[in-house]
């Protein structure tokens, strides 16, 4: 029994929805449910559907909890983790395993008649049966024991006599034995095939016929919803076997295959099976009735993620890196920069909010924290470890930096400032509109890293101000304070691989 302190409340479906993905899952519901329902009047299978979107955009979160939603409708809801699951070569009996588990719930709710009971009990045991049947010959007859002994003949000359079935009549008494022994071995493996065929055609109708008993006795929704996550972290050869039984075993009436993966990433590894000259698109196309692209969260969401994670709690002074007067804090700053650098990825994104606390708890209290620099130094160490080994090393100073920033960023978003401008020896004011881009500002943080004193203490004396050069105000103040040779800003990338180091992966 845990304590009160391990004791955790259930969660209502959608609890933490930042990304408002729920009305997508009501619309795939009503969707999906009318597909499975046509193709139960029809002479169709079962329906299978991809939900695609990129590593770490929030799949698992999306079909947990439209699986929740599912199963309050009175739908039978099953959710497999391909990922856990990937540990042998017979995926078709794992899913079978989680199946018969998920009904065994719905089977209890059957009125206690001992018919009905027996009933259930019989096709599960059917379905089960059939399955084994289905599944298991295929390997057992090609088995080299198993060839001998449907055919008296070793494995190893069976195979060397391939080439020598068209022989002429004058052929040795071996040959003809040989090709007497292929021809009983054809004989064996096609009557294995069509028993197989049997065996999954009753395996369908068993199944089909459990779930039309929940339905009628224990008030069970049809379509059974079967969801497939983490598929594209799975062995490639895994993931498609995976795919192709539930599109040939598993396509059975009142059924909903929901299969949640990278499609870009999933062709590409099965290119890496097949070929690099297959057509993995097309592969993919045959094997999911439709494929439904999961919405992009939109900018102001991540702000959302980003409350929950980053913590910025300092009593020194804080620089967002954005002109002066913009009332901005951190989540958005941290918007503006993880759109740019890893867009679209909400576990990469976390990864980077946990680091940047990491890197800010050991930073000196005294200095100004610098916003920006550090989120775009977090977003490089998940995404490009490699460029900002770059920025630690110093090696920036012999790079065309301009090409350097292009390289790290995805988009390059723009940040609007008012700038006064002075004129008629100073009789007269005027506010004007600019902009620039996210990557002229990076690339003055690391000219500043770079920069001498002397020189910053111009750009923060100069006339008048202008963004983003007004930004060595801070890092020469800084300077000034703590009598550094160097600014603090200077040691941020060794610090942020210092910190990932000791933070891992997240």
């Amino acid at each position: 029994m845990p304590d009160d302190g391990e004791q955790t409340q259930r969660k209502e479906p959608w609890s933490g929805d930042a990304f408002d993905r729920k009305p997508f899952a009501d619309y795939l519901t009503k969707v999906i449910t009318a597909r499975s329902q046509r193709m139960q009047q029809g002479e169709g299978g079962g329906a299978t559907v991809a939900i695609d979107a990129d590593w770490g955009a929030g799949k698992t979160f999306f079909v947990k909890n439209w699986a929740e939603d599912l199963k309050e409708a009175g739908h039978p809801v099953i959710y497999f983790d391909a990922w856990e699951n990937d540990d042998g070569d017979q995926p078709a009996i794992a899913l079978m395993s989680a199946i018969l588990q998920g009904l065994k719930e719905w089977e209890s709710r059957i009125p206690a008649k001992k018919r009905l009971a027996e009933t259930a009990a019989d096709l599960t045991k059917r379905s089960i049966r059939d399955l084994r049947s289905a599944v298991l010959p295929a390997t057992g007859v090609i088995a080299r024991g198993m060839v001998k002994k449907f055919t008296g003949v070793a494995i190893d000359q069976l195979m060397d006599s391939f080439d020598s079935v068209d022989q002429t009549d004058d052929a040795d008494n071996d040959s003809k034995e040989l090709n007497e022994a292929l021809d009983k071995f054809f004989e064996s493996a096609l009557a294995s095939h069509e028993k197989r065929q049997r065996s999954l055609a009753d395996f369908r109708s068993n199944l089909a016929s459990l779930l039309e008993l929940v339905c009628s006795q224990a008030g069970a929704v049809l379509p059974l919803f079967v969801f497939v996550d983490e598929l594209d972290r799975c062995r490639p050869s895994y993931a498609i076997k995976l795919l192709e039984e539930v599109k040939h075993i598993f396509g059975i009436r009142g059924v909903a295959f929901v299969v949640s993966t990278n499609l870009m990433q999933f062709q590409n590894s099965i290119r890496g099976v097949y070929g690099g000259d297959f057509d993995g698109r097309r592969y993919l196309r045959r094997m999911f009735d439709h494929e439904y692209l999961l919405p992009e969260p939109k900018g102001d969401m991540y702000q959302v993620i980003a409350s929950e994670i980053f913590e910025a709690h300092r009593e020194g002074p804080v620089v967002t890196g954005l002109p002066d007067g913009q009332e901005h804090d951190g989540l958005y700053v941290w918007t503006l920069v993880s759109s740019a650098v890893i867009p679209g990825d909400v576990r990469t994104q976390k990864q980077a909010l946990r680091l940047a606390n990491e890197v800010q708890a050991g930073l000196s209290e005294r200095d100004p924290l610098h916003l920006l620099w550090l989120f775009y130094l977090c977003a490089l160490y998940v995404s490009d470890r490699e460029s900002l080994g770059v920025l630690v090393s110093g090696e920036i100073r012999n790079r065309d930096v301009r090409g350097f920033i292009a390289e790290t960023l995805k988009s390059d978003p723009r940040i609007r400032y008012q700038q006064i401008v002075v004129a008629d020896e100073g009789l007269r004011r005027r506010v004007e509109n600019r902009e620039v881009v996210l990557s002229v500002v990076i690339g003055k943080y690391i000219d500043m890293c770079h920069a001498s004193s002397e020189s910053l203490r111009q750009e923060a004396f100069s006339d008048g101000y202008d963004y983003p050069s007004a930004l060595a105000e801070h890092v020469y103040q800084d300077l000034v304070r703590g009598s550094k040779r160097v600014p603090a800003i200077a040691g941020y990338p060794a610090a942020v691989r210092d910190a990932g180091f000791f933070a891992g992966p997240g």
